[in-house]
């Protein structure tokens, strides 16, 4: 039977010596198990603990974000918050995640890429950097895209090689000469201009023979 109705029958079995009287706030946390206290031990559980939840449901909220917990005892209504120890996690923190219960440290809106459960990973490849989700030369690309430089709107993962930098941001230079603006026109037809370099190898150290 349940300890509020058994209590409600025979008030004297709860009320005598050595007995818990449901009207006394035992945790002290403004609420007695008549006026609602679903957990009257825990003073972080209380209707209203958790209003960012609910604004009347008997929830927990340990760390004091506002949010209930969502891993609860029994008799307490579950909330929305995944780790209720970190008042920094919570769902929505991150307001371009909101569906997200993660951190967003760097408060650029975007929830931790290497956030752990119980949280939910997010898509911000570096949280202590505000700027790393942003797309500085309006390329389309941004550093968690994988953007190698950010200030250069022709170098992106989404480029063509160049024949002397890494535009393409795959860590190597593998342009063509197909993009050559330059030719070298010898004085004579016989004088094989280009031809002593040839089978000379990497001879400018760029990583392509020459």
């Amino acid at each position: 039977m349940n300890r509020l109705l058994f209590c409600l029958l025979l008030p004297i079995a709860c009320n005598g010596p050595g007995t818990n009287d449901l009207n006394v706030d035992d945790d002290g946390d403004g609420y007695t198990e008549f006026e609602g206290d679903c957990d009257d031990e825990s003073p972080d559980t209380f209707p209203g603990a958790a209003p960012n939840d609910s604004a009347g449901q008997c929830m927990k909220d340990e760390d004091g974000d506002g949010y209930g917990a969502s891993n609860v005892p029994t008799g307490v209504m579950a909330g929305t918050d995944c780790d209720d120890l970190d008042a920094t996690a919570y769902i929505g923190v991150a307001s371009n995640e909101p569906n997200l219960c993660t951190h967003d440290d760097d408060g650029d809106g975007y929830g931790d890429a290497d956030a752990a459960r119980p949280l939910n990973a997010g898509t911000d490849c570096d949280d202590s950097d505000a700027t790393d989700m942003i797309d500085a030369d309006n390329d389309g690309y941004s550093i968690c895209d994988g953007d190698c430089d950010d200030q250069n709107f022709t170098a992106n993962p989404g480029a063509t090689d160049g024949f002397s930098a890494d535009l393409n941001c795959d860590g190597s230079v593998s342009g063509s000469l197909s993009l050559s603006d330059y030719k070298l026109v010898g004085e004579s037809l016989s004088d094989e201009a280009g031809y002593s370099v040839s089978s000379a190898g990497d001879v400018d150290g760029d990583g392509l023979d020459d």
